[in-house]
């Protein structure tokens, strides 16, 4: 943890230090030795006690004045110090204070650390403020501008003759690994959830089949048909995630091979199923879905990252392997570990899996 070494901005961090150390994580606490004494006089006996094993507390040089070449002095301390750690640690995370960021980007060259770039102001100024900086639309902050008028602060205004370093450090903020912001759950309202999520969220448990095929997989125009046909026969709750990216991949094999480049689905398909099932396209939270109590298994093409995934959340499998290392993962899945079955059984020819196995299955 590295916070400005000034009073106001010591507790900010002192009090996630202590929470992280709290979960048996060595935290070490890299500031001026007199900032450290004020910290472990205030907590001390207090709820958050400053004495947890856990939270260690780093000395720095301290600077005998103000001027510039005092300050580069602690400043360089601290970029020792974070070397100094990584060379007995797997990994590293320093974890800075926003103020910080223009003097320690050395830490940047230490190969096994991470920076997290902490923020001492609120979201909503930082949503603001950054706004206006990269200069993105946003319907949003138009209307809080119109409510407002006048009285609506620009940067300009406020950070003065400041802003130019302010516009740096926007851009020199994108090379942390992460940013944290200072706030709690409650003050921040509830969080934006994926759609597929949200529908899962109003299932019942073990009650919905989640249906992908991974990034490479590439179904013909008929079998997405027949596809859609057992989906929708089965009368079962499913999330089938159609990729954007493979219609692009798709498109240019197609080309290749001249046949027809845009695949649909069939006609007042999603409408006949609405409330059961739900389409998804582009990229979709497989993890998460995998994990959430409403889903009861998983059509896939049976790749080892999708199988693994799987098998770490008690989601049983039904394969359809299509290539490369498929083919030998369904074995391993539905004959030696016995967790899933399989949707057909695998040939190296092209051969369409009608709508009734698929229904079958499901």
């Amino acid at each position: 943890m590295v916070p400005w070494p000034e009073h106001g901005h010591l507790n900010s961090l002192f009090l996630p230090s202590h929470f992280i150390a709290s979960h048996n994580i060595h935290v070490h606490l890299l500031s001026l030795g007199a900032r450290n004494q004020d910290l472990k006089n205030c907590h001390q006996g207090a709820r958050r006690n400053a004495t947890n094993k856990n939270l260690h507390f780093c000395d720095l040089s301290v600077p005998t004045s103000d001027s510039e070449s005092d300050k580069d002095a602690f400043f360089h301390s601290v970029c020792k110090k974070c070397h100094e750690l990584s060379k007995n640690a797997k990994g590293l995370v320093a974890i800075h204070d926003c103020l910080m960021i223009t003097y320690i980007w050395d830490l940047h060259s230490i190969p096994n650390l991470k920076c997290c770039f902490f923020h001492s102001v609120s979201s909503f100024v930082r949503y603001l403020t950054l706004r206006q900086v990269i200069d993105i639309v946003d319907e949003d902050q138009d209307k809080l501008i119109e409510q407002l008028g006048d009285e609506f602060p620009t940067v300009e205004s406020t950070f003065g003759p400041n802003l130019e370093e302010y516009i740096k450090e926007e851009r020199e903020w994108k090379l942390s690994s992460g940013v944290i912001m200072n706030s709690f759950r409650e003050l921040e309202g509830k969080s934006t959830r994926h759609v597929c999520l949200e529908f899962l969220d109003k299932k019942d448990v073990n009650s919905v089949i989640f249906v992908t095929f991974g990034t490479t997989t590439i179904l013909s125009q008929e079998q997405v048909n027949e596809l859609t046909l057992g989906l929708e026969q089965s009368g079962h709750k499913f999330i089938w995630v159609v990729r954007e990216a493979d219609d692009e991949m798709m498109d240019i094999e197609n080309t290749v091979e001249g046949k027809d480049a845009k695949i649909e689905l069939s006609e007042g398909f999603e409408e006949r199923v609405e409330g059961r099932g739900i389409v998804v396209r582009n990229w979709a939270p497989q993890l998460e879905i995998l994990g959430h109590s409403s889903t009861s298994g998983f059509i896939n093409h049976c790749g080892w990252n999708s199988c693994m995934e799987s098998i770490s959340m008690g989601v049983p499998i039904a394969s359809w392997p299509i290539h490369v290392d498929q083919p030998y993962n369904i074995v391993f899945v539905t004959n030696v570990l016995k967790i899933g079955t399989s949707v057909w059984n695998w040939t190296p020819r092209e051969e369409i899996v009608p709508a009734a196995a698929i229904k079958k299955v499901v």
